[in-house]
C-alpha cells in the first residue's frame, strides 16, 4: 500500500472509533495512549481468535497438531536453519510444521499478530516486543569480515591502523545491534559506505569493496569467499533467540525444550 492509502485507512478508523490513534509529525509516528490501549486489547483478542481457528483445524485434520515457525531469512542455512528444521522434523513427526523465512520486520509483526507460534531470530529489540517470552539460544562475537581477495585478508598482522585505509560497509541504524554504533566508531576507516540491507552488504563484501562488522554464523556470512578477523571488544556480540507469544500452549512446551536442549551452536 502507498503511504497515502495507509493514511486514509487510519483516518477512517479514527473517525469510526471516535478517538485519535496516532500522533503524527513530519519525522515520526507514535501511538496515543488510547491507541496503545486498543492495540494491546486487540492483540489479545486476535490471539484468541487464531488459537480457536488452529484448534478447529486440528480437529478437522484428525487432531494433528500444527506449528508455524518463523526463521530470520539471513540466518546461516548450514549452521542454523537446516539443523533446526531437521531437529524438529526428527523429534516431532506427529506435528505438522510450517516454516517461513522472513525479514526482521515481517517476523516481528507476524508473531505479534498471531500468525506465527514462535520465531528464531537475532532481533536487537526483542525486549521491547509486547506479550512475548524469550529464550537466548546462543551468543557469538562480531568479527571484521572482508573478501579473501581484499588486501586485509593478505595482511600478515591485523591492527586498527590498517583498517583506516579501507571502506567500512555499514547497515541502517534500525538494523544494528545494541552497541553496534559504538563498536563501529572504535574501528577506524577511510570512509563509511551505508548499505540498505544485508544482502547488498554481502554482495559488496564479496566484490572486495570494503570490510564490515558482522557475526559469521548468525548472519549467514559463512561463504568461503570471505575472510574473518577478530575485533578487540569483549562485549561485541549478538544473541540468537527463540521468541513466542506469552500464552499457554501444550504443544509448544516439548518443542521449546527440544530447541533449548538439542539446538546448540
Amino acid at each position: 500500500m502507498t503511504q497515502q492509502a495507509v493514511t486514509k485507512q487510519i483516518a477512517a478508523l479514527e473517525r469510526d472509533l471516535g478517538v485519535q490513534l496516532f500522533i503524527r509529525s513530519t519525522r515520526s509516528v507514535a501511538l496515543t495512549p488510547a491507541g496503545q490501549s486498543l492495540r494491546n486489547d486487540w492483540l489479545s483478542i486476535h490471539r484468541q481468535l487464531n488459537d480457536s481457528i488452529r484448534r478447529a483445524r486440528r480437529i478437522a485434520d484428525g487432531d494433528q497438531a500444527r506449528l508455524s515457525v518463523g526463521l530470520l531469512s539471513i540466518l546461516s542455512r548450514e549452521h542454523i536453519t537446516f539443523p533446526l528444521t531437521d531437529l524438529l522434523f526428527r523429534n516431532f513427526p506427529e506435528i505438522q510444521f510450517e516454516f517461513r523465512l522472513l525479514d526482521f520486520i515481517r517476523l516481528r509483526n507476524e508473531l505479534l499478530d498471531g500468525k506465527l507460534d514462535l520465531c528464531v531470530t537475532t532481533s536487537n529489540d526483542y525486549d521491547l516486543w509486547p506479550h512475548v517470552k524469550v529464550d537466548v539460544l546462543a551468543s557469538r562475537n562480531f568479527e571484521v569480515v572482508c573478501s579473501t581477495s581484499h588486501p586485509l585478508a593478505e595482511a600478515e598482522s591485523f591492527s586498527p591502523e590498517l583498517l583506516s585505509r579501507y571502506t567500512h560497509l555499514t547497515l541502517p541504524s534500525d538494523n544494528l545491534f545494541p552497541g553496534g554504533k559504538e563498536w563501529a566508531r572504535q574501528l577506524p576507516a577511510k570512509r563509511l559506505e551505508p548499505c540498505p540491507d544485508l544482502e547488498t552488504l554481502r554482495l559488496l563484501l564479496e566484490a572486495g569493496r570494503g570490510f564490515a562488522l558482522l557475526t559469521r554464523v548468525f548472519d549467514g556470512f559463512d561463504s568461503p569467499r570471505l575472510c574473518y578477523r577478530p575485533i578487540p571488544f569483549l562485549d561485541a556480540h549478538a544473541e540468537l533467540v527463540c521468541i513466542r507469544p506469552d500464552r499457554e500452549d501444550t504443544t509448544l512446551g516439548p518443542v521449546l525444550a527440544c530447541i533449548r536442549e538439542g539446538f546448540s551452536l
